[in-house]
């Protein structure tokens, strides 16, 4: 059954106990039911104004809310530079210094000498030469990290700045470079050894032991020699030249050494601060 003829059947109920009996009795019934009908249409189509009307109102609350979010609704946090986290800022410490090792002609690693096979080589000597032997640190050529005891025979050459000498007047922390012959196992022949103090930075003069005067406190100092003890803070350094008398010196560092320098040759400079104070600013392996 439609609307309409639901409409029709509730209007000829409320007709039929009222209505005389008369010939327009079904034009009148028909009237009364088209006016029911446009008047519930016109109910609903009311209703559905008034719904849309407050769905737009709550809409509309929503989107304003005075000018803020509505509460429970949060922007997504991420995706933008202002919510990344800000850099950590390096730790503190001393700068690395300048030390780099010395040159070397290739990168490939070097065979060991055979037994008969002469060979080439530098370092320091670790102890004071004999007549018949000294001992060296291998810090050059095939057999580098080596502590090798050369010994010296009739036909060895050795020269200390030029000059020749015999073992007996070599001096623990002399600089050197050496060939010689590799006898046994464990024995080596010295053909020639040729030492000296080791170089002073570019700049500073080499002179006799007692003609070396440290500078002022303040002034600075440049000198060579080989690490005997190191800290992270501090650098011990058996000077053998430079603006500094020969012998011991505590350096304080003002930068990082990279690598173990104990045993090795350096070059240091600073500035003296104190009676028996000294600061190193640069520390570079000698040679590099």
């Amino acid at each position: 059954m439609t609307l309409d003829d639901t409409t029709l059947a509730t209007a000829l109920r409320d007709l039929a106990g009222t209505a005389p009996d008369n010939p327009a009795r079904l034009a009148q019934v028909h009237r009364l039911a088209r006016r029911r009908h446009h008047r519930q249409r016109a109910l609903g189509a009311g209703a559905l104004a008034a719904t849309i009307a407050a769905g737009v109102a709550g809409v509309d609350a929503l989107s304003s809310g005075g000018g803020g979010t509505a509460a429970g609704i949060h922007p997504a946090s991420g995706g933008s530079a202002a919510s990344a986290p800000a850099p950590v800022a390096p730790a503190g410490g001393l700068p690395a210094c300048p030390v780099a090792p010395a040159a070397q002609p290739s990168n490939k690693p070097v065979a060991p000498p055979t037994v008969g096979q002469q060979f080439t080589g530098g370092g320091l000597l670790t102890a004071a030469g004999t007549a018949t032997s000294v001992s060296v640190e291998v810090q050059g050529g095939p057999m580098t990290g080596s502590q090798l005891t050369l010994t010296i025979g009739p036909s060895s050459k050795v020269y200390l700045n030029d000059q020749a000498v015999t073992g007996a007047q070599l001096q623990k922390g002399l600089a050197v470079k050496f060939s010689a012959t590799r006898i046994g196992d464990t024995a080596y022949l010295l053909d020639e050894l040729r030492a000296g103090t080791p170089s002073a930075p570019a700049g500073v003069k080499q002179g006799a032991p007692n003609s070396v005067t440290a500078p002022a406190v303040g002034d600075g100092f440049k000198v060579a020699g080989q690490v005997t003890a190191a800290t992270p803070s501090t650098l011990t350094v058996d000077v053998q030249g430079g603006s500094l008398p020969p012998g011991p010196y505590t350096f304080t560092l003002q930068c990082s050494p990279a690598g173990s320098l104990l045993g090795k040759l350096v070059a240091v400079a600073g500035t003296r601060t104190g009676t028996s104070t000294y600061e190193a600013a640069m520390v570079a392996l000698e040679g590099s």
